[in-house]
């Protein structure tokens, strides 16, 4: 509560130079802390407070690097973009955003990994960048499409070829980047994992009719009655992704 009094204070009563009086009450701890605050509420599903809080770690001097809190604005832009599938305008609106917040995070990506290590050390928002990279680029492909262009459906297999590498086994937890919550505990079967990367694939390879592939990323997802199909069994191959 004291954090939300503090951003309502300053929102409220304004100065000439903002900053100064930020860096002035700015500790170590604060950008950790409204970073913990926003994913929390990510988590809750309220995308706006998230949005605010993460913009709030922008104005905080405990760090040289924002690239975390540019991964959790890009993040959000994505859910938000989502909610306003209604309206085309706004939900391409926040699809640009996050397309900006994911390229700002990626400047100097491993200063940023090398100076958050000292507070948290395993924090993954690199592989949160490229995944939220891999999805940015698959609507991307998709208003291509609708827009009669060429969509670039190499960059997204490429792009998921990366958190493959780096890390088979990748889950997005939100609540656990700043917490020392075991992955194991935790139900993660409501959450964005690795599987859902290997959709994205089977999805893209169809795209570009290359049942071959999506029937590998079929293989890998391991469902009865999708997991050992022929390469030639276009139709099956295609209900089966179509099925997620």
């Amino acid at each position: 509560m004291r954090k939300f009094l503090l951003i309502l204070i300053f929102l409220y009563f304004g100065c000439d130079n903002p900053f100064t009086e930020l860096e002035e009450q700015s500790s170590i701890g604060h950008y950790i802390d409204y970073m913990e605050e926003a994913w929390v509420k990510f988590e809750e599903g309220d995308y706006s407070a998230a949005d605010s809080l993460f913009s709030t770690c922008l104005l905080t001097n405990s760090y040289e690097h924002f690239n975390s809190a540019y991964i959790g604005l890009g993040w959000t832009s994505l859910y938000l973009a989502n909610i306003e599938i209604s309206d085309t305008a706004i939900m391409n609106n926040y699809r640009i955003n996050a397309s900006m917040y994911f390229d700002s995070a990626s400047v100097d990506i491993n200063g940023a990994l090398e100076e958050y290590a000292i507070d948290v050390a395993s924090f993954q928002f690199d592989k949160d960048l490229i995944v939220g990279q891999a999805f940015e680029l698959s609507y991307q492909a998709f208003h291509a499409t609708i827009n009669g262009e060429i969509p670039n459906l190499d960059t997204i297999i490429t792009k998921t070829d990366e958190i493959i590498v780096l890390d088979s086994n990748y889950v997005f937890i939100s609540e656990s980047k700043f917490s020392t919550t075991v992955i194991d505990e935790i139900n993660i079967e409501s959450y964005l994992t690795i599987n859902d990367i290997y959709i994205l694939r089977a999805q893209t390879f169809i795209k570009q009719n290359d049942f071959v592939s999506a029937n590998v990323e079929l293989k890998r997802l391991n469902i009865s009655g999708c997991n050992e199909l022929d390469d030639t069994e276009y139709q099956k191959i295609i209900e089966c992704i179509d099925s997620f």
